[in-house]
């Protein structure tokens, strides 16, 4: 319908988003985040139905339960994860490559069995040391 009026609609910061969190899921700030098949926030793994959802932005354990469900709030935008250990890096030529996630905090250049990609390296610094730019939700679901 058209506005007849002003209309001061609730909006929230675009790359942030927030989800109800699994019943008894703790996620800590900090994690690799997943939507599962039926809508809940879950800490990341290589699990079949699982999409990516972000990095959270606090702790949380899940309650559904509880009035309101727990929420955690999640960073969405596509942040560079610096100076973090990725199984598989050897050097510079790593850069560009797709990294992947075993866990919620565990990168690595081998490829997932039941999930895609969670983002790219995009600096080596040494030993297994890289920066990997995560992808946005949306980058992840185009990786077909």
């Amino acid at each position: 319908m058209a506005l007849t009026a002003d209309s001061f609609p609730v909006t929230a910061d675009r790359g942030v988003m927030a989800g109800i969190v699994l019943n008894a899921q703790q996620i800590f700030s900090g994690a690799l985040c997943a939507v599962d098949g039926n809508g809940f926030i879950q800490n990341w793994a290589d699990t079949t139905g699982f999409n990516f959802a972000g990095m959270s932005m606090t702790g949380v354990t899940g309650d559904t339960g509880a009035s309101p469900d727990v929420e955690v709030k999640l960073n969405t935008s596509g942040p560079i994860v610096k100076e973090v250990a990725v199984t598989g890096a050897t050097g510079i030529g790593d850069v560009g490559d797709l990294c992947f996630a075993t866990d919620e905090n565990t990168y690595n250049l081998a490829t997932s069995t039941n999930v895609k990609a969670v983002g790219v390296v995009t600096r080596y610094y040494s030993g297994t040391d890289c920066d990997v730019r995560l992808f946005t939700p949306a980058e992840y679901q185009a990786l077909n």
